[in-house]
């Protein structure tokens, strides 16, 4: 898949979130969450739209990796993929007004742990850049150091992706057990790591 063609697929989401906000919003009551139903209904489009932006910007500014040359799809199927499971978390969020059983706590933790799998995925495929992957003043500065802690945090998130799904299971509101901690792990493992890396190689 192009870079256009994933701008297209992403725009289409930003656009069926923006609809759907749209056409609910008249049946939505009006107070949401103890405050108007704009505030639940506007917030994450404009998230979207943003990211969607954001998407846009970053391989065109980024100093080392110019247009992401050589896995460009590994962040644009990050990026699709992100947008998707915001998009499903908004349809939960409003669907919850109307009765579904699916609500936004029940979709977070399967959700965050098949982004995480994701992430393990795609982090082994991205070469050195300013702004996708584990990015520590160490990793940036060597491309050694930055491919072996990217494959350790490979590893380290997608075990956390793992976690996540068996604790959507086991515990599905204990969030913080599941999604937080794992992932505050995997996060301080990969930047110790990247350190110890580049001090043996002074």
């Amino acid at each position: 898949m192009n870079p256009r063609t994933s701008g297209l697929f992403m725009g289409l989401i930003v656009l069926a979130m923006c609809a759907t906000g749209a056409m609910t919003f008249p049946h939505l009551p009006a107070l949401m969450g103890g405050g108007p139903r704009l505030w639940m209904v506007l917030p994450l489009p404009l998230i979207a739209v943003a990211l969607w932006g954001l998407w846009t910007l970053l391989p065109r500014i980024d100093p080392i990796a110019p247009g992401f040359k050589g896995f460009r799809y590994a962040y644009d199927f990050f990026w699709i993929l992100l947008l998707a499971a915001l998009a499903f978390v908004y349809a939960t969020m409003l669907g919850d007004q109307f009765g579904w059983t699916l609500t936004p706590t029940g979709v977070a933790l399967p959700g965050a742990g098949i982004l995480l799998l994701a992430v393990g995925i795609i982090l082994p495929r991205i070469r050195r850049n300013w702004f996708f992957g584990i990015r520590t003043p160490w990793t940036l500065t060597s491309d050694a150091v930055w491919d072996r802690t990217n494959r350790l945090g490979a590893w380290l998130f997608a075990i956390a992706g793992v976690v996540s799904l068996v604790g959507s299971i086991v515990a599905p509101h204990a969030v913080i057990w599941f999604l937080l901690v794992p992932v505050v792990v995997a996060a301080v493992v990969s930047v110790t790591y990247s350190y110890v890396l580049f001090a043996r190689a002074l």
